[in-house]
C-alpha cells in the first residue's frame, strides 16, 4: 500500500531485505523476518534470563498495589538498577523483600541497586519496563531466533 507504510514504528523485530523477487510477481522489496529482541538479561556466568522473569516479581498481587511505576535497567552483566516510584503506602521493609526476590533470580554475582525516584523519564511515547545498556556487540550474540536462544560462539 503506497498510502500506509508497512512498518510505522519500532517493533524490535529483526529482518532482512532479500535480493530475490517475490514468487507472486510483485516488484516491491521482499522482507524476511529473522528474529525479535525480547529483552534478555545476561548474567556474568553467561546465563540468559528473559526480562519477564523479573517483571513478574513486580506484578505480584500485594506488591503491585504498592508500586506506581518501575523500570529495570541492565547497565552491565553484573549491575541491574531498579527505578521505583512507590505509593504512599509502600513500607520500607518492602525494599528488603523486593531485593531478596530479585536476587533469588539474578544470583549473588549481580549487584542490585534499587532507587526510589519521583519520575521515570521516557524516550518517545513507548513506556519501557526493561532497558539494556549492554554493548550492541554483546547483545547481538544473544538474540532470540525462531523462539530459540542463539548461543554465543
Amino acid at each position: 500500500n503506497v498510502v500506509m507504510p508497512f512498518i510505522r514504528y519500532d517493533t524490535d523485530d529483526f529482518g532482512a531485505i532479500l535480493s530475490r523477487p517475490c514468487q507472486c510477481g510483485r516488484t516491491l522489496p521482499l522482507l524476511q523476518f529473522t528474529g525479535r529482541d525480547v529483552g534478555i538479561i545476561l548474567l556474568p556466568d553467561g546465563t540468559q534470563i528473559h526480562n519477564f522473569n523479573l517483571l513478574g516479581i513486580f506484578f505480584q498481587m500485594r506488591r503491585a498495589e504498592l508500586i506506581r511505576r518501575f523500570q529495570i535497567i541492565q547497565e552491565s552483566e553484573d549491575l541491574i538498577i531498579i527505578l521505583l516510584i512507590p505509593t504512599k503506602e509502600f513500607p520500607s521493609v518492602e525494599i528488603t523483600s523486593l531485593r531478596r526476590d530479585l536476587a533469588s533470580i539474578l544470583g549473588p554475582e549481580v549487584n542490585l541497586e534499587i532507587r526510589i525516584v519521583d519520575e521515570i523519564t521516557e524516550r518517545g511515547s513507548k513506556k519501557k519496563l526493561f532497558i539494556s545498556r549492554l554493548p550492541q556487540a554483546t547483545l547481538s550474540r544473544y538474540r532470540f531466533h525462531d523462539h530459540n536462544t542463539k548461543k554465543p560462539e
